[in-house]
């Protein structure tokens, strides 16, 4: 499981203690099982962002994704996509 999954599987585990619904409840609301919730917030699968957004909509919380953009990565040029060449982009100091 990356740092990201992880620091993901965390927060789910604190808005559901915090929320004060049981899980069979959040189960319950979401359509899944209890055993699958368990599993994933015991760390012992994963979790589809899918199903991960409606346990946290239940709890009325949401899910935000978003991206670090890191100036000095390789970048897919968006003026030329059709041909698939992946530039380097120097960042500016």
């Amino acid at each position: 499981m990356s740092n990201s999954e992880e620091a993901l599987r965390i927060l789910v585990v604190e808005e559901i203690i915090l929320s004060g619904l049981s899980q069979a409840e959040v189960c319950h609301r979401v359509g899944i099982t209890p055993k699958h919730l368990n599993q994933y917030l015991n760390g012992h699968c994963g979790m589809s962002l899918d199903t991960i957004d409606k346990v946290l909509e239940v709890l009325c919380r949401g899910l935000v994704l978003s991206t670090r953009v890191d100036l000095g990565a390789r970048v897919r040029d968006r003026s030329n996509t059709t041909n698939g060449e992946v530039h380097t982009v120097n960042s500016v100091a």
